[in-house]
């Protein structure tokens, strides 16, 4: 099961991360189960969180959700992670940054990355991961070509940790509109980043076909651009009008959000 799913309870289902009360759960697109996950436990006021992510910890067979919520009073931010194996949440160390970006964190070689940006320059886009084995933070370097990236979307082609970059000419002067898409070919090697395409503004990287191409997301629509051509088209969404898109990838399992309870039930039978 590879899949994250959480819904507000003042709005229609989807991904969003504004409301003050939300509800979470964990769901399985392939078995349609889903389970309501209980509250994270925020040191704060608000139930509310900012970024998340979804991944699996080899070393133990289970599977995490990374929750976190930033506090303006307090300039913190808090993590917590849930496991599946036994049915709870646990706080880690604080972010160590200060403005991590309201997106699902990408999950490549056991860690969950996010893109985010220092507090003193808007133009200073940068990768930070957690694993999930250590629950340790790291920081992905970039290529050095694009060290002046204002904004990153983070996903994953394969199993490559990918960005499409917006880059800016000077910080807070003038934005220069044209994504970059750079895939990082080797983990953690900066030398095995490779620029595959440039395309419209804002298209984040889903997946890639055996055909050559790459199925891109934005906020409004889907494009499909193709690497041998250099084509970009876009497929016809049915009975789908003016509403916020958001894609996510997963791999299928028969694993059940429910596994912790099965597997109690399977020992005492």
């Amino acid at each position: 099961m590879n899949s994250f799913a959480r819904f507000s309870q003042d709005s229609p289902p989807k991904l969003s991360p504004k409301s003050d009360e939300q509800d979470l759960y964990l769901w399985n697109p392939c078995t349609r189960q889903s389970r309501k996950l209980s509250d994270p436990g925020f040191t704060g006021n608000s139930r509310s969180f900012n970024f998340y992510g979804f991944g699996y910890n080899e070393s133990n067979n289970d599977y995490n959700v990374v929750l976190g919520s930033i506090s303006s009073v307090e300039r913190k931010i808090e993590v917590v992670i849930y496991s599946l194996k036994t049915d709870s949440w646990s706080m880690i160390d604080n972010f160590p940054t200060c403005l991590p970006w309201l997106e699902t964190g990408a999950f490549v070689s056991g860690k969950l990355h996010w893109a985010v940006s220092s507090c003193v320059c808007d133009c200073d886009a940068r990768v930070v991961s957690l694993d999930l084995v250590r629950l340790e933070y790291g920081e992905v370097r970039l290529p050095g070509c694009v060290e002046d990236a204002s904004v990153l979307t983070l996903g994953v082609l394969g199993k490559c940790l990918c960005v499409s970059i917006l880059y800016c000419y000077q910080p807070n002067v003038i934005w220069k509109k044209n994504v970059g898409l750079w895939v990082m070919m080797e983990y953690g090697v900066v030398e095995s980043w490779i620029k595959v395409v440039s395309v419209r503004p804002y298209h984040a990287p889903l997946c890639i076909s055996a055909k050559g191409e790459i199925l891109l997301t934005s906020s409004s629509d889907f494009g499909l651009y193709n690497l041998g051509d250099e084509s970009m088209r876009y497929p016809r969404i049915e009975d789908v009008d003016d509403v916020y898109l958001e894609g996510h990838i997963y791999v299928e399992s028969l694993v059940s959000p429910f596994a912790d309870e099965e597997r109690l039930h399977d020992q005492q039978r």
